[in-house]
């Protein structure tokens, strides 16, 4: 790692958190950022996981700068063998985007649920309302008590509602590889849950 011509502040500007991979153990990370006089955050990467992780994701390798969205999630690219020209107007417009249109919030109380904005994109919520629109729909149900003769029942007046279940198996398994790559680390930090099991999942 070298200043290069990188600007520290600009990479800071807009606060953004910066923090900046080092492939190697702690030592050689350490020294990399003693000789550049680095002011950011600087983190051993032994064996270059984290940077060939990136790298395969937006097939761009290191050097390159990543920018992330608060939930961690790829929002833009630049590789830096063509120098660091208009840098400073490139992250600017990444740091927006990474705002999704909101500023960030802090969620000082929650009932023990958790929310995790921007799950799916636009074109996965068009591709389930279709498979609604254009699939066979059962009328929902709901858990009754014994009084009402027990099990789960068609209820009109409790809750009246058509859903679609997801029961074609490359359908749910696509639906999965984009939900549980975003859910389950959230969910991870929030409860230190590990142990996860996947009811059909439905439409409605």
């Amino acid at each position: 790692m070298t200043s290069g011509g990188l600007d520290p502040a600009v990479l800071g500007a807009g606060g953004a958190l910066v923090a900046t991979l080092v492939p190697g153990d702690t030592t050689v990370a350490a020294a990399q950022k003693e000789a550049a006089g680095w002011p950011h955050r600087v983190m051993a990467d032994p064996g270059s996981e984290i940077t060939n992780g990136f790298a395969g994701l937006s097939g761009i390798a290191a050097p390159a700068i990543y920018v992330l969205d608060p939930n961690q999630r790829l929002i833009g690219v630049r590789g830096l063998g063509g120098g660091a020209a208009g840098l400073d107007g490139w992250l600017a417009d990444m740091l927006i985007q990474a705002r999704h249109g909101r500023d960030q919030a802090v969620v000082q109380r929650a009932a023990p649920a958790l929310l995790v904005p921007r799950a799916l994109e636009p074109e996965d919520c068009a591709w389930l309302i279709g498979l609604w629109h254009n699939g066979p729909r059962d009328d929902g149900t709901v858990a009754v008590g014994s009084s009402a003769g027990g099990g789960v029942q068609v209820v009109p007046t409790t809750k009246r509602r058509e859903d679609y279940y997801l029961r074609d198996k490359t359908l749910e398994q696509k639906l999965l590889d984009r939900l549980m790559p975003r859910l389950v680390p959230e969910v991870s930090k929030a409860f230190h849950f590990e142990g996860y099991t996947v009811e059909t999942f439905k439409i409605g």
